[in-house]
């Protein structure tokens, strides 16, 4: 077919063509075209449409698209009482915090809407009232929601839910995104101050997840951080860090079967505090109430085990809440406690969400384990608990088997953890972080429930530990010999005591009743028991500004003090006696030697401290009426004065802490017994000084007087008769003599505000928490004028080393007794 043929076909085809169409049909199928090519977007579908976004769909929709977030809120959230908080999932360094970690407690918000605004309020802890409408509407003006954030709406959906951007809002670095732990093993305690720079353009979104109950936003947070010692002497700066930290919102639950139950201070429980306003009372009352689970019977409470927990590990798991749930069998519930391993479904678990609650391996140098627990601020209902076990567990476990129970155990006899005791030691740890667990706090007057013999007893300790309530820091049994000690006996505390079970009573026993205060009177009457029974004594832990009660120490054992440390003190010296031998095979370059003394030293503290707070000291109580207990009691007076003169006997003959062979090895260094006589020498003296506060609470105290005198006789025991003193000894008379001189207002002091001396005067601030917090100083002190008292001693002093230095043995001695004097002279001229 010719060019020109083919030509005339086409024109023929296009003829035949549009003869099937009109021209106007041809002309709307073109405009209908047109619009379909422009037709308009709404905002929603531009902004969820894009490709590049990551969703996660739940309570809340979240959009991830770019270095954006969206949140998108539906209506029947609005309005609705949630949880915020935050927690560390993920960090660079595990000395600087851990996983899990929860630098603030959550608040309790709501988004409200406003025109076209988005509003996210803390909820205010408004008073309560009883049912009153004036006081009710009067509160509500008085304690109005705070503002935190606004936000515009960027779109709606189709069924009306509300679209923000959160970015600005959720990655920031505020206290709740902050993933430095204060507490750290970088803090050392204490010791080291460290300060984080927060680095925007290092810092970034890094993933989104949404259940049907909560939503959370994950950043990656990026910091420069510096080290201080004290936080005055540099040690490091520009410490790269990140940590990815998930802020999460949880839809508070709305239980309405749930009864909040009312807290006590004479038992320890966790609580949440709400002030209270009547039209039948004039003024308020704040009102505590415990934290607790809603539990049903056949509802159990489910946590999960990490899977990267030691298969051993996770034994003692599944056995301490075993344990646990023996106890919530005797008040009505089957299985309380349910524990699972982690689940391998990906899609649907996820162990950081803030509902689940997890017994966590965490990979870090922390010797401690840790818990949290999460609870609505306004019932006190737990919501979920957290427990964080870190990997070096094991080596301080084993280290404190060798420093407490070597001296007879010999599975202890090495620093390479055993796996048995490390078994028998987590048990007991669990036991007590299952307690926080459930809404149980410290109680530091567990140790002192049994007398010493029985916990040298087989039988005794099996049946009812070591100790009447596992939520004390207990140690181990340093209380045996290899006379008493047999292979197979408990040596950490296995069972619950009694007050264990008691205080679970309180918690959850069901009252069947339909409001708080119709429990009252049974509750009342449960706490009750222990005007009856020793056994259910509380003491939570102290603030150490007002450390009084030597019944609510850490790690102490037996009823005992004096001879608790005795037996601790022989049991030291054979530890420190064989150490060498026993760590010489395994030890080869001596690291572990090289450290161990600061540990002994660390321990033996403990000791001295369980006996000296008994110098002084006053038991505190939490008494309301028709109690057997007094308010507050100070210590017997023969008790103070043995602990006293047992200190200065004890402390003069620690020799046995320096082993010539031990300490060749370690890195260069002086003498341990010399170090701690001294340091021990000093806190005698603080005693001292402090002694006026009971001695004003007794009708037949230790006084001050009495142990001037008794210290005094110790000291110049050897001068009276021409002897040489101890170097001990001679340490504290130089010791004495300047805090005398201070204590008598002869020589000007730089601070007198904690000598016994001259008088003290402070109107100190009122805590209205009456039982439920530590005191943290004593109201209206007002110290006793004591310089005259004082100066009498100074003159004693003086008579005395005129003695010694008539009768002194050598040169040396002569000389120093006359500088002694010299001192005194200078002081008194000036």
């Amino acid at each position: 077919m010719t060019m020109k043929n083919k030509y005339i076909l086409l024109l023929l085809l296009s003829v035949l063509v549009l003869s099937f169409f009109s021209p106007a049909e041809v002309v709307a199928k073109k405009k209908k075209k047109k619009t379909e090519q422009v037709k308009v977007k709404s905002e929603y579908e531009k902004l969820v449409g894009d490709s590049t976004r990551i969703e996660a769909k739940g309570l809340m929709n979240l959009y991830w698209i770019g270095d954006k977030v969206y949140m998108e809120i539906p209506k029947n959230v609005v309005g609705k009482r949630l949880l915020m908080g935050a927690v560390v999932d993920k960090l660079s360094n595990p000395q600087e915090s851990s996983v899990g970690f929860r630098a603030v407690s959550p608040l309790q918000v709501k988004f409200c809407k406003s025109d076209s605004l988005i509003r996210l309020y803390q909820i205010a802890n408004r008073p309560v009232t009883d049912h009153d409408p004036y006081i009710g509407d009067a509160l509500e003006r008085s304690f109005s929601d705070i503002l935190l954030e606004q936000f515009s709406v960027k779109a709606y959906s189709p069924d009306s839910a509300m679209v923000i951007d959160v970015t600005s809002s959720v990655f920031k670095n505020d206290e709740f995104m902050n993933p430095i732990d204060p507490k750290g093993f970088n803090s050392m305690d204490g010791w080291v101050k460290r300060k984080a720079t927060f680095k925007q353009k290092q810092s970034m979104i890094s993933g989104i997840a949404a259940y049907v109950d909560n939503v959370s936003i994950s950043c990656n947070m990026s910091y420069d951080l510096s080290m201080s010692l004290f936080g005055i002497f540099p040690i490091a700066e520009d410490i790269p860090f990140s940590a990815v930290v998930k802020r999460t919102f949880m839809l508070l639950p709305e239980d309405e079967d749930y009864l909040p139950r009312l807290a006590d201070a004479r038992i320890g429980t966790l609580w949440n505090d709400k002030v209270s306003f009547s039209d039948k009372e004039q003024g308020s009352q704040t009102q505590y109430w415990v934290n607790r689970w809603n539990l049903k019977d056949g509802s159990p409470i489910v946590f999960y085990v990490d899977t990267l927990l030691p298969d051993s590990w996770q034994r003692c798991v599944f056995r301490s809440a075993d344990i646990w749930n023996g106890a919530f069998r005797k008040i009505g519930f089957s299985k309380a406690l349910e524990v699972k391993p982690y689940s391998k479904d990906s899609d649907s678990f996820d162990a950081n969400s803030i509902t689940k609650s997890c017994i966590r391996y965490v990979a870090s140098p922390s010797e401690k384990i840790t818990d949290n627990c999460w609870s609505d601020p306004q019932t006190g209902e737990i919501i979920s608990a957290n427990i964080y076990i870190p990997h070096n567990l094991a080596s301080q476990i084993q280290l404190d088997y060798f420093l407490q129970t070597s001296s007879f155990n010999e599975k202890a006899r090495t620093l390479t953890p055993d796996a048995s005791l490390v078994e028998e030691a987590l048990t007991s740890l669990l036991l007590k972080h299952w307690g926080h667990c459930l809404g149980l706090t410290d109680n530091m007057a567990g140790s002192i429930a049994y007398p010493v013999d029985s916990l040298q007893s087989e039988g005794f300790v099996k049946k009812y530990g070591l100790s009447a309530s596992v939520m004390d820091k207990l140690p181990m049994n340093y209380l045996l010999s290899s006379d008493s000690y047999k292979s197979g006996m408990p040596l950490t505390q296995q069972v619950l005591g009694e007050y264990d079970h008691w205080a679970l009573r309180y918690l959850y026993q069901p009252m069947n009743k339909k409001t708080p205060q119709e429990e009252l009177s049974a509750l009342r009457a449960l706490v009750s028991e222990r005007n009856r029974n020793p056994l259910l004594l509380f003491k939570g832990p102290q603030n150490r500004k007002a450390y009084y009660d030597p019944r609510g120490m850490e790690m102490d054992l037996g009823n005992d003090a004096i001879r608790a440390a005795t037996i601790a003190f022989e049991n030291m010296g054979k530890v420190i006696a064989n150490a060498n031998q026993w760590l010489d095979k395994e030890d080869v370059n001596y690291e572990e030697r090289t450290m161990l003394y600061g540990h002994i030293i660390n321990q033996v503290d403990e000791y001295v401290k369980h006996v000296l707070q008994q110098v002084g000291g006053i038991y505190l109580n939490d008494s309301y009426r028709g109690d057997v207990y007094p308010s507050y009691q100070s210590v017997p007076k023969e008790v103070q004065r043995n602990s006293f003169l047992w200190m200065l006997d004890a402390i003069e003959k620690m020799s046995w802490m320096d082993n010539e062979e031990l300490q060749n090895h370690c890195a260069l260094t002086g003498s341990a017994a010399d170090y701690s006589q001294k340091f021990f020498g000093n806190l005698i003296l603080v005693q001292l000084g402090n002694l006026w506060l009971s001695e004003s609470k007794s009708d037949d105290p230790y006084t001050q007087k009495q142990a001037t005198a008794d210290l005094i006789n110790f000291l110049f025991k050897e001068t009276k008769v021409g002897k040489k003193p101890s170097g001990f000894k001679r340490f504290v008379q130089e010791q004495l003599l300047n805090v005398v001189i201070s204590w008598s207002d002869v020589s000007p002091a730089k601070d007198k505000s904690s000598s016994g001396s001259s008088s003290g005067f402070a109107l100190s601030e009122m805590h209205p928490y009456w039982g439920m917090k530590a005191i943290e100083s004593i109201s209206y002190m007002s110290a006793p004028a004591r310089g005259p008292f004082w100066y009498g001693c100074l003159q004693d002093l003086k008579q005395e080393f005129q003695k010694a230095k008539v009768v002194a043995p050598t040169k040396e001695l002569k000389e120093e007794y006359a500088y002694r004097l010299f001192t005194i002279e200078k002081a008194l001229r000036k």
